[in-house]
Order: C-alpha cells, then structure tokens, then sequence
C-alpha cells in the first residue's frame, strides 16, 4: 500500500530498521499532516496501520501547519509537503538509526533523481522534515487562532531543517479497477464493500478503488459487521444507504446486508470469488461469480472467468441494453397491433369492407419481427455522467411508453380511416383498388417510420448513437421498403392487385413520415411537463 524511505533506504521492516526516537518523530510528523487535511485519507489509514498511530487521541491535538512538541527545552517543529519544497529547507537528514548526516547540494541532487523514479510510480508521495528548536518559543496557539502561512513565528524555522522520511503511496488496484468503478458510480450503480479483514484495511481498500471517496469518509461510511447485526431491523433500513464499506465480516453478515437491500427495493448485484459468497450469491436478484470454481458457478447468475473488475461494467451496460430494446420492441409491437386491430373494428362496426387482412398483417408482423427487431438492437451510447437506474417493482410498460403508443395508435388510425374514407376525394385519379394498396402500404411505412421514433424519442436522457449504428438502421429501413415494393409488384401479377405509380409511392411515404414529428413534439412537451 505504501513504502517508507528513510535517507536512502526503503524500510521494510520498521520494528527492526527504524529507532524508536526516529518512529516517534515520524509519528508526530504524520498526525501533524492529519490536523491539516483530516483523518480520512489514504495516508492517514496507512499510518493507523503500519506505525500503530491511534489517530483519535492524537487527532485534536496538532495544529494546522506544525505541531510542536515539548521535550524539556527542545521543541519539534514538523513540516510535510512536496519532495522538492521539503529539500530546499533542509541542511541535514537522519537514517533508519537514527544518525543525522549532513544534506550537501550534491546529496540534495542525488536524492531527487532517486525519489523522482519513485513519483513517476506512485499515487501520492509526501516528505516529512522537522526542526528541533533549542530556545523558549511561543507556546502553539489554538487551531482557530492560527492560519496557515500568515504565523509569523514559524517563517524564521523555515531552513535548516532535517530530512526525515518520505512516504510513497501506492495503488494496489489496476487502473481498470477504479475506472469501473468510476463508471458504475456515474451510472447510478451504488458500490458497496464487503470484506473480512479489520476496518483499516478495508477503508484503504476502498479509498485506493474508488467506492470511498474522501469526503464520503463520514461517521457511518465504515463500519464493523458487529455493528450491523446489534442494529434493529428498523435502524439497518434506515443506515444502509450511507454505509460504503463493512469489514469483518462473516457470509452471514453479507447475506444480512442483501437482505436489507432487498428489503428497501433496491435491485441488488452481488460478486464473490470464494465458496463463502454462494449464500449471498443465491440470495441477489444477479450473483456474480469471479472465477472458475464449479460449485460456486451453480449459485450464480453470471460467471467472469477471467475475474476482471472491468467486466462488471460491461455487464450492466450490455444488460441495459437488452431491456431497453425489449421495451422498444414491446412499444412498436403494441402500436402495430392496435392500430391495426381498432381499424379493422371500426370497418366491420361501420360495415365497411376491412381493409388490413389477415395476410397483410401477418406480413407486416413477419418483417417488423426480424428487420425490426434487428434495428431495434442498436445499442445507444449513453452520455457519461446520465443514469439509467430503474426499480424491481417499474413496470416495464412505462408512462413514456403508454404515451408513445397512444399518439402513434391514434394518429395512425386518423391517416388510414381518412384515406379509407375520403381517399377517392384527396386523389381523383385513385380508383378503390388502388386506395386499397395505398391504404396497405401505408400502414406498412407507418411502421418503418414508427422503427425510427421507438430508437430516437425512447429515451428521456440525453444519449448518441454509433455512425455504424445509423448504417445498419439505414439498410434495415432500404430492405422494409424494397421489400413492401417488391411485394405489391409480385401481388399484382399473381392476384390482381394495382400497383401504385411513382408520384403515388411518395404520397404513402409522405404520409407515413407524419408520425416522425409528432412523436418527436410528443416527446419534447412530456419532457418538459416533468
């Protein structure tokens, strides 16, 4: 998690390496940082960790820029900062030992080059020097009294101070870890942390991967499964949101947190890697296993077996996908069916010879069902940043959805009663065989056209959808069309039917592309109306 360089070595083991005087100085050193920037942070849980600092009992006692420590007539005056400005105010430096050296320019030289390889590899890197002063001072005012730069007292300390350590943080996680997580989070997913290892390891653990964010850290964030399972029922429901990470935990513990997820309607995806996970894996609405393991595979949902982090993301986004295209078909299906069923209801009603028959439905249905749904399969990219979350208990059918259908139903049958009705008046050369070709093949371009509004005006989140995507949306709508084409011109050789001449093919597809713009004024007055 982290490496700890004093002079010019890299501890490794501190009891054996570091003198206890030099532990203690460094130690002072780093709850002087954490007066200045909080307790939270990586360095600081490291610090709890590795050099045993109880960060409460030290927490409210140091001062923003330094902490002063008496020692008789000595005091310690601390600085940390960045390598370069740290060194510039140092004349000397001390080893593991505790032995202090003189720092010349040259050593200065020969520590940067040394400590900028190991920058270019780290997640933060912080220098740590002191002072010890030999005098009577101002004893160290409140926190509240002092402002950082502006004490005057401290500006004469500012050289010949002692190189003390530098600590380099590192990530453990690849960067494709974090950067799934980032992306769950921006998507609405909520990542929680569920580990058995003690509370420390596991805040570091999740502040190193992104599911715990600095100024997440709160009282509540992190807590102990002991502390879970003391709450009363009432209390979990009501805590649970806020929790970010449970450590010690025990398989029971975990199936107890799902449970309450649960409980508070929340779609739940659970991944483990070890047959431990299998009860909380069972109990998530999506158990996602992280390996190959046989007899963990059977309580899963999904299995990842090259156990990349990254692949999680990829899951939702693919599984988004797939639900929202069933939708979009469900809404163009329901659209083409109605429409077809009110006409045809209100001509025998009317007692007017129906128009759509059976055949011609079916044909209808039989393109929209492959060609359709293959347009409809277009994944849209969502914009980052836009969430797309969505309850256990939503209908699938949604309020968007029923609106689409009813305009597009309605003004559908309009245009094909009208033409029905008043068509012979609107086209005087048009005989009633003719009205009838022209009644079918409408009704089949409405369709097409209604394809385009399913995938445009879908979605009330701003999304973009891939050039290629367009390109295959093109050619589906090319083969619908030279297919209804080709198919009146079979139908009037083989049954008798009056194929439509070319100013008679725009008219149906003019008044097929109607729909577009409504559903697309439609759509813009739901959005804003909500």
């Amino acid at each position: 998690m982290a490496d700890l360089y004093i002079g010019f070595h890299c501890i490794k083991d501190i009891s054996t390496e570091v003198a206890q005087e030099i532990l203690t100085i460094l130690q002072d050193g780093v709850c002087a940082y954490a007066s200045c920037n909080g307790q939270g942070n990586v360095l600081c849980c490291w610090a709890q960790h590795v050099l045993g600092i109880d960060m409460v009992e030290f927490g409210n006692k140091y001062l923003d820029l330094s902490k002063s420590k008496e020692a008789g007539s000595v005091l310690h005056v601390h600085w940390h900062g960045e390598l370069e400005k740290i060194l510039s105010m140092c004349s000397h430096y001390c080893e593991g030992d505790g032995t202090m050296k003189t720092l010349d320019e040259d050593k200065k030289a020969q520590l940067k080059t040394e400590f900028q390889k190991i920058e270019s590899n780290s997640l933060e890197v912080l220098a740590f020097a002191y002072k010890q002063v030999n005098q009577e001072v101002e004893k160290p005012k409140k926190i509240e009294e002092r402002q950082i730069g502006k004490d005057e007292t401290l500006k004469p300390l500012e050289h010949g101070l002692i190189f003390l350590a530098l600590v380099s943080m590192k990530n453990p996680y690849p960067p494709e870890v974090k950067e799934a997580i980032q992306d769950c989070r921006a998507s609405g997913v909520a990542v929680k942390l569920l580990l058995d290892t003690d509370v420390t390891t596991a805040r570091i653990m999740a502040l190193y991967s992104g599911i715990l964010r600095s100024e997440e850290d709160i009282e509540g964030a992190v807590i102990e499964a002991s502390d879970f399972r003391k709450k009363s029922e009432e209390e979990r429901l009501k805590t649970i949101d806020k929790i970010h990470v449970m450590a010690n935990t025990f398989p029971s513990d975990k199936l107890l947190f799902v449970q309450c997820l649960k409980q508070n309607n929340k779609v739940v995806a659970v991944t483990g890697s070890c047959i431990r996970d299998c009860p909380s894996l069972k109990e998530a609405d999506v158990g996602v296993f992280m390996g190959a393991e046989d007899q963990s595979k059977e309580d899963a949902d999904i299995v990842v077996l090259n156990k990349n982090v990254g692949t999680i993301f990829t899951i939702i986004k693919f599984g988004r996908c797939v639900y929202d295209n069933i939708k979009k078909f469900i809404q163009l299906q329901l659209t083409l069916n109605i429409t077809a069923f009110t006409v045809n209801f209100i001509f025998v009603i009317a007692r007017r010879e129906v128009q759509l028959l059976p055949y011609q439905i079916l044909w209808i249905n039989l393109i929209m069902d492959v060609l359709g749904a293959l347009a409809l399969a277009i994944r849209i990219v969502q914009i980052p940043g836009e969430s797309s979350v969505e309850g256990a208990g939503d209908p699938i059918i949604t309020r968007r959805m029923w609106r689409n259908i009813a305009v597009q139903s309605l003004f559908q049958i309009t245009i094909l009663m009208i033409l029905e009705m008043k068509g012979k008046v609107l086209f005087d050369e048009a005989d009633e065989s003719v009205l009838k070709t022209m009644i079918n093949s409408c009704y089949v371009f409405c369709q097409v056209f209604n394809l385009i509004t399913a995938l445009v005006v879908f979605k009330k989140k701003k999304t973009r959808v891939h050039k290629n995507c367009l390109l295959v949306l093109g050619v589906v709508v090319m083969i619908i069309v030279v297919l209804e084409v080709g198919l009146i011109e079979i139908m009037a050789i083989i049954a008798h039917w009056r194929n439509l001449n070319s100013k008679q093919w725009f008219i149906c597809i003019g008044i097929a592309a109607l729909p577009v713009p409504v559903g697309c004024v439609a759509n813009w007055v739901a959005v804003t109306t909500i």
